[in-house]
């Protein structure tokens, strides 16, 4: 199993000081860089507040070179990324959104969720 990622956690809490709370792990052998964070088709990746690791380590966006743009994630780790608001999608009771979380190489994970469930 080269790359292998999956979503273990969403949450939405619109009186939060973060929002929204996306958790992926790698689940592969292989050490991964997710390079974007997408709701309902928008990648979301540039608007993530804050990024921590299970240790709850601040996770930093690599800022330049080979993998620039993207957060590292170590095989067996999680990253939680933290937004403080969203510009899209409107998070309305019942409204369903689509989260696909993907690497540089293009293994997705993706999961459906409707708000207030």
């Amino acid at each position: 199993m080269e790359e292998a990622i999956t979503l273990v956690n969403l949450r939405f809490d619109s009186n939060a000081y973060y929002k929204l709370n996306i958790t992926v792990r790698n689940i592969g052998h292989r050490d991964v860089w997710i390079a974007s964070v997408g709701l309902n088709g928008t990648n979301v990746v540039s608007q993530v507040s804050l990024a921590w690791n299970n240790d709850g380590a601040a996770v930093s966006v690599t800022r330049s070179g080979l993998h620039g743009g993207t957060y590292h994630l170590i095989s067996g780790d999680a990253i939680t990324f933290a937004f403080r608001s969203i510009t899209t999608p409107v998070f309305s009771n019942g409204n369903l959104l689509v989260v696909v979380v993907a690497t540089e190489k293009g293994t997705r994970a993706v999961e459906q969720w409707k708000v207030g469930a």
